[in-house]
């Protein structure tokens, strides 16, 4: 076991995990999603570090995140000055044994697509098709991650592109084929040594199996990589 991987097996995953369960035995809506679900509930295809928590437009955000973090505070050790609160979002830093785990609590006001599924560990998670929807919105803040994380459900996920792009859109206005195609063929490859594979990936497949994804999307395709 390298150093990387015993740090989140034996350090991160599991103060995640005891988060996670914690909040699942609260039998709160709360689900988990992004690219923490993808890596822990479905793909185990790189090592992901924070938890983004979600409601979907619920008017009873404050009074349960007000318990739930109460109740937190109570059983982890949470970092005080760090603290940011508004209306629909939540965030807070859980320190255990020098290791730092940040939380998000999100109350979305965007369009939800599809069910959840339910983890024996981490309770609530989000489904695949949701998950893309949202990657393909966040694709404009040019995080080498979430393209990362739109390959790996396109490898396994059939669904049609021009679906994907218009649920996103409901989400987010102005998410335009052109631009996502761009976007997907002009990341420089030195971006992919930040991610923390946990196998390594071949770089050049890795691209040419984006450029598919990026050819499909301008050409309003079904997904070609998952066939």
């Amino acid at each position: 076991m390298n150093t990387l991987e015993s740090y989140y097996k034996e350090k991160l995953y599991p103060l995640q995990d005891g988060l996670l369960s914690f909040i699942k035995k609260s039998d709160l809506p709360f689900y988990l999603t992004g690219g923490t679900a993808l890596s822990r509930h479905y793909f185990h295809h790189r090592y992901s570090d924070d938890l983004d928590l979600f409601l979907n437009n619920n008017k009873n955000f404050s009074s349960y995140t007000e318990n739930l973090i109460k109740k937190i505070s109570q059983n982890f050790s949470v970092d005080n000055n760090r603290f940011l609160k508004s209306e629909n979002h939540i965030r807070l830093f859980i320190i255990e044994d020098n290791v730092e785990l940040k939380v998000d609590f999100i109350n979305d006001t965007a369009e939800h697509f599809g069910e959840f599924e339910l983890d024996e560990i981490i309770g609530k998670v989000d489904n695949l098709r949701n998950i893309l929807s949202n990657k393909i919105t966040c694709l404009y803040r040019l995080d080498i991650k979430d393209i990362v994380d739109i390959w790996i459900i396109s490898k396994h996920l059939k669904f049609k592109w021009d679906e994907i792009i218009r649920e996103a859109n409901i989400k987010q206005a102005g998410i335009d084929p052109l631009t996502i195609n761009q976007i997907l063929t002009t990341y420089p490859d030195n971006l992919l040594s930040k991610i923390k594979w946990i196998e390594i990936v071949d770089t050049k497949k890795f691209n040419q199996d984006v450029r598919k994804i990026a050819e499909d999307i301008l050409m309003n395709r079904t997904n070609l990589l998952s066939q």
